[in-house]
């Protein structure tokens, strides 16, 4: 990717579409959370620079609250120095708020305008050599029947996934018996040569989950991801040094700095959200 940072930038113009519930056909429920019964997308950002090219960016309603009026001023600035002025400006609303995942998602829409202005496509821009990527499907959550359950991991099959991550701990945890024989029916539907692993949405201290990982580790589970809360580096690293499964952790940070506390820790499959971090930097 070209160096950008003193690219210049005025905003003209700035359109925040805020979306009606996107209701799903099946409510949703993992661990620790739920029912959702809507897609979690609030907003949509369109952003127009001073020759009326326009980036865009998904958003919540913090966007028009709290960053738009810091860049709709009329000034012409490098894009290093717009990043660093709403930066600095949300200091005080910590790293790791929603603020700080609202100047990410703008930074993507000041990323889409720049390789826009070249004519490519933003993954193009910061340097991809391939037009496609692997994806996994997520699902199975803990509120469906069992029905429920099979229809969807063999609706996947059918949209050609091969990867799979099913959510666990049903009830708080109550349900290990039950969670156990639901991991052994989608084993079962999807094969033995695909891969699955388990979410638990940061439920347990390390050794409530090294006691249910060693009851699952016979299905052969890719990764278990969020077994402890996402913030106890102690019972993380705790539960790595033990675990037979990768651990996977990293939906809830907002910068890159805890990601090597994470990689110290003994976490081996790190999961960043590109839509949930504080710049394409990070």
């Amino acid at each position: 990717m070209q160096d950008i940072s003193s690219e210049l930038m005025r905003f003209s113009r700035a359109v925040l579409y805020a979306f009606a519930p996107i209701k799903l056909p099946v409510p949703f429920q993992d661990s620790t959370s739920g029912l959702f019964d809507s897609i979690p997308l609030e907003c949509w950002l369109e952003l127009t620079d001073q020759d009326g090219v326009t980036g865009q960016c998904p958003c919540s309603y913090e966007m028009g609250r709290i960053i738009l009026p810091l860049i709709m001023t009329g000034e012409t600035r490098t894009y290093d120095q717009w990043y660093k002025r709403v930066y600095w400006a949300v200091r005080n609303r910590g790293f790791s708020g929603e603020s700080i995942v609202e100047l990410g998602r703008l930074d993507l829409a000041l990323h889409d305008i720049l390789a826009k202005r070249r004519g490519l496509p933003m993954h193009r821009f910061f340097g991809a050599t391939r037009d496609w990527v692997n994806v996994y499907a997520s699902g199975m959550g803990t509120n469906l029947t069992w029905k429920q359950m099979v229809d969807e991991t063999e609706g996947f099959i059918r949209d050609g996934y091969t990867t799979f991550k099913m959510k666990i701990a049903t009830d708080f945890g109550s349900s290990l018996d039950h969670d156990l024989r639901r991991i052994a029916e989608v084993r079962r539907i999807i094969g033995d040569k695909a891969e699955l692993a388990i979410d638990a949405n940061q439920l347990w201290r390390a050794d409530d989950a090294l006691d249910f990982i060693q009851r699952a580790e016979a299905f052969n589970l890719a990764w278990f991801e969020e077994p402890v809360h996402s913030h106890d580096i102690e019972e993380l690293e705790k539960l790595t040094k033990v675990c037979p499964v990768d651990v996977a952790m990293g939906e809830s940070l907002r910068n890159h700095y805890l990601y090597y506390v994470y990689a110290q820790a003994g976490v081996k499959h790190l999961q960043p959200v590109t839509s949930n971090l504080g710049g394409v930097r990070d």
